[in-house]
């Protein structure tokens, strides 16, 4: 229903970091009224590699050869050999337009659910990407992924079933806060504000906070697969990224509602003030536990605690001073570490693995440590 734009995943911090500020606007503009990859795709992404660097890269271990160090200006690590190199910007919307085209033809007439909705979201025409997504939704209206992604591609909620959906995703998913916040954005903006409060209520004391972002890339890099693309895994895997950082909620509209149901019910701002504190700790994602920490502070200048409120917007702008770059060196070690983490399916799989059980930030830093192991091997090996 909607191209999609591609990031890389740590270059991505720089649209969350916009988006942040997007959300920070809002707070204060606002009036007061208102399966992963099979083991064939990993045989065929990494085909063009060198051997040893090929098992180096599976097994996370670096080839032990008895040959004498090299040094960083000897050799190219393997997987900064990018096939992107050298190409132009033009080239590389090129080759995403015909790889994106590639996809939706080879899967539209796909009975997998999964498919089916990558398909839509790589249609240019959104009618016909709606009918894709509903179609997905039939074929498996209790996958919450399926459901999620058809929601999330759909910027009109005049044109698509859109609390239809949610409510159909409040059953299957009945803990996720994410679900419950974006039904009751949708019930607010219907004008239903009583059914926004309970699903307001649902959302402050769910168990779980989920966006599906792992399991969309996931999802993302298989359609690719499925399709029989040519690219090499590195690109494959900045889609699959791209296609996930393109269906987070809107944020804004979760602030949006916590401003305006709070401002004459302290009962929505009690709600709003433990759902932002339950979705930081639960919340994977950095930019989804920043928007929290600014929704608990909405909530408590609503409930008259300014003097906290205060405090914490210090505290929260602070903290998003220190960028995920401030985590990992210059732009080049950034660079080198999301070319690490998308060269096989084995790296991918670790980074969405320690995202699952850790966080974001905690699987980054995790990542850079096996990068920098696998890289002092690699070396010592004299870099074959």
């Amino acid at each position: 229903m909607s191209k999609v734009k591609v990031f890389g995943a740590l270059t991505l911090a720089v649209v969350l970091a916009a988006l942040i500020v997007l959300v920070a606007l809002t707070l204060r503009g606002l009036d007061n009224s208102g399966q992963f990859p099979t083991t064939a795709s990993s045989e065929a992404s990494t085909a063009q590699v060198p051997t040893q660097a090929r098992d180096s890269a599976a097994t996370g271990q670096a080839p032990r050869l008895e040959q004498e160090s090299a040094t960083p200006e000897d050799c190219v690590l393997p997987y900064m050999q990018s096939s992107d190199a050298g190409l132009s910007d033009q080239e590389l919307a090129d080759r995403y337009l015909a790889a994106s085209e590639w996809v939706t033809a080879s899967l539209v007439a796909s009975q997998d659910p999964e498919l089916l909705v990558v398909a839509a979201m790589f249609e240019e025409d959104e009618e016909v990407g709606l009918e894709l997504a509903t179609k997905a939704v039939e074929l498996a209206p209790d996958n919450p992924l399926v459901l999620w992604n058809a929601l999330m591609d759909c910027f009109d909620p005049d044109l698509c079933p859109s609390l239809e959906w949610l409510q159909q995703l409040a059953v299957v998913d009945s803990e996720n806060s994410d679900v419950w916040m974006s039904l009751a954005v949708e019930q607010l903006r219907l004008g239903d504000e009583k059914a926004a409060l309970g699903s307001l209520e649902r959302a402050a004391n769910a168990a779980s906070a989920n966006v599906y972002y792992a399991e969309t890339i996931e999802m993302g890099v298989r359609a690719f697969t499925a399709a029989g693309s040519d690219l090499p895994f590195q690109a494959v895997a900045e889609y699959g990224f791209g296609i996930s950082t393109g269906k987070l909620p809107q944020y804004v509209g979760y602030v949006s509602l916590c401003k305006t149901m709070s401002k004459n019910s302290p009962v929505a701002a009690e709600h709003c003030l433990r759902y932002a504190q339950q979705s930081q700790a639960y919340s994977k994602t950095r930019i989804a536990k920043s928007i929290a920490a600014d929704m608990e502070a909405v909530a408590l200048e609503q409930l008259g605690y300014d003097g906290q409120a205060a405090s914490l917007r210090e505290r929260n702008r602070q903290a998003s001073e220190i960028s995920t770059e401030a985590h990992f060196g210059e732009a080049s070690g950034v660079q080198a570490l999301e070319a690490y983490m998308s060269y096989s399916p084995a790296n991918l799989e670790s980074f969405l693995g320690h995202f699952r059980t850790q966080g974001e930030l905690a699987a980054f830093r995790a990542l850079e440590q096996e990068k920098q192991a696998f890289d002092k091997q690699y070396l010592s090996s004299g870099c074959e």
